[in-house]
């Protein structure tokens, strides 16, 4: 029997220079430093840790060492994922990914391929738009893409920033959506039923999942700050000050478990 496969989902720490640091009234270092507790406390070992992008609060080289210093207390591999907040750049040279392969020869571009066993995972990078707020994969990414969907493989996962279908909030799926996730999708038809185990993203500061085509659509908390998020809800608006979060997901031979956890003090 396989044995099942865990690994923990982080996103938008949105991490600044220095620890004392602001944003919205929350301390987005301290934050984080409860959710790197909190995994190095578990009571089993996971694969890795994906980082779903908005690392840092803004691309400068003070936030990423900051970041580095914080994340290298988690025994783990970490990878990660260029949000709009973030250099690709920058994480390649200040927070390095572990235990990677196929990596895009393009310095100014984050995508790669790893494996774990029978599992292979991928991330994509999208460069932002304007506004702001999307983002876009180039042909570049589609033919990064399409050359792992060329070798069938048995279990597929992607990870990116953008989430890529709308979530039934009216503002985020005007303003904070892949703006080419339908073509996303209708790649990743092409696999058999089953062999895409996940797309996980983040950007949109909730745990969103989502089922298309039998497909599951997943995003991860924010550790800082949470969006208010009802189907009513037609302006960006925050939840005040929310406890930070993570997903701990895991595979077994035939379901993809989603939990999310609270790091309360």
């Amino acid at each position: 029997m396989t044995q099942p496969l865990h690994f923990i989902h982080i996103s938008d720490t949105h991490i600044g220079p220095t620890r004392d640091f602001e944003l919205r009234g929350v301390n987005p270092a301290k934050s984080a430093e409860q959710v790197v507790d909190a995994i190095c406390a578990l009571p089993f070992k996971p694969a890795f840790v994906i980082h779903t992008g908005d690392v840092a609060a803004d691309p400068d080289e003070e936030s990423y060492r900051l970041i580095s210093e914080i994340f290298a207390r988690i025994n783990l591999p970490i990878r990660y994922v260029t949000g709009n907040h973030d250099s690709s750049m920058m994480l390649r040279k200040f927070v390095p990914s572990l235990e990677i392969d196929s990596v895009s020869q393009n310095s100014s571009v984050l995508s790669y391929g790893f494996s774990h066993g029978e599992h292979r995972f991928i991330t994509l990078d999208a460069p932002t738009l304007q506004p702001f707020w999307q983002g876009e994969l180039t042909d570049e990414q589609f033919a990064f893409l399409d050359r792992e969907l060329e070798a069938k493989p048995h279990s597929l996962t992607i990870f990116l920033h953008y989430p890529a279908i709308p979530l039934s909030v009216p503002w985020m799926d005007e303003k904070m959506m892949l703006a080419n996730g339908d073509k996303l999708h209708r790649r990743l038809l092409s696999l058999s039923p089953g062999c895409i185990r996940g797309v996980f993203s983040g950007h949109v500061h909730r745990g969103f999942s989502l089922v298309k085509d039998g497909i599951l659509y997943q995003s991860g908390p924010s550790t800082t700050h949470q969006f208010e998020t009802w189907p009513s809800t037609k302006e960006i608006a925050f939840v005040k000050t929310p406890p930070p979060a993570f997903n701990l997901v895991t595979y077994t031979g035939d379901s993809t478990i989603v939990q999310t956890h609270q790091v309360l003090d």
